[in-house]
């Protein structure tokens, strides 16, 4: 399971929208900017009560979002949830896995979120959340400001990863995989023997570049699993194994491009 350091974020508070002029000033709503080593993160709320995080990683066009509240809120869930962007959004499924967090707080990872939900979540106010017991309303007030601070973050690490954040937006379409979640050239197999006997864990997060074939031409890593053996099989396998779908330039045509990749080995006791 990945393991997940909320406590570790930074908070900053984002300025509101604006309120209407007839109302009582609200508090302001503060999000949380979290530049954590491998990953770029915004969040609100509070895990005691409801805590809502999207979740990026620099140079991977898909998002994340997670949810972290007491036990008793977020029971009932499945396979699938569903998420609605409000006002006026509709419903969008989410696959699911969920954990048990720290003082009886459970951690849900929504994912197969489409590219584009970023987009839509700056250009709303609420997430509201069904498929538990009760369903879920989370204000998100501010959200075009916290997605342009999201952004400075993820642009900062790609250039610090060794990527051209302009040319990786101006791509219709980065290398995408031909199962979309998956990483299908890693397997249970590529566990390095010389990690797995020393009960080695981690996520390697690696900078492909992928031709107009989608064959990777090479790899890097820009983020340690703080393990060298599962550093090192997650590029080898990369070179050895991996096709991608060709990234899409500006002008619709198959072009070359880099994209990043976090592999996670985690052991199962």
């Amino acid at each position: 399971m990945r393991r997940i350091r909320f406590s570790e974020a930074i908070a900053l508070p984002l300025a509101l929208l604006a309120s209407p002029a007839a109302a009582a000033p609200a508090a302001p709503q503060v999000w949380q900017v979290d530049w954590e080593q491998a990953h770029c993160t915004i969040a609100t709320g509070d895990p005691a009560s409801l805590y809502l995080a999207l979740w990026i990683t620099p140079g991977d066009p898909t998002p994340e979002v997670y949810l972290v509240a007491p036990a008793d809120r977020l029971r009932g869930g499945g396979d699938t949830i569903e998420l609605t962007l409000g006002p006026g959004g509709k419903p969008i499924r989410a696959s699911t896995r969920i954990r048990p967090g720290k003082a009886g707080a459970t951690i849900v990872e929504l994912g197969s979120l489409a590219d584009d939900f970023p987009l839509a979540f700056m250009k709303s106010s609420e997430v509201r959340v069904s498929g538990f017991t009760a369903p879920l309303s989370i204000p998100i007030q501010g959200a075009r400001k916290a997605i342009a601070a999201l952004d400075q973050c993820l642009d900062q690490k790609m250039v610090e990863w060794g990527m051209d954040p302009k040319a990786y937006r101006a791509l219709r379409a980065p290398p995408m995989p031909r199962i979309r979640g998956q990483i299908d050239w890693l397997g249970d197999d590529d566990y390095p023997p010389e990690a797995y006997n020393k009960s080695e864990e981690g996520e390697a997060v690696v900078r492909l570049s992928v031709d107009v074939r989608g064959k990777v031409t090479d790899c890097a890593v820009v983020a340690s699993s703080g393990s060298k053996p599962i550093d090192e099989v997650t590029c080898r396998r990369a070179l050895r194994k991996a096709r991608y779908i060709p990234a899409v330039g500006a002008d619709g045509r198959p072009t070359a491009a880099m994209r990043t990749v976090r592999a996670e080995f985690r052991l199962i006791y």
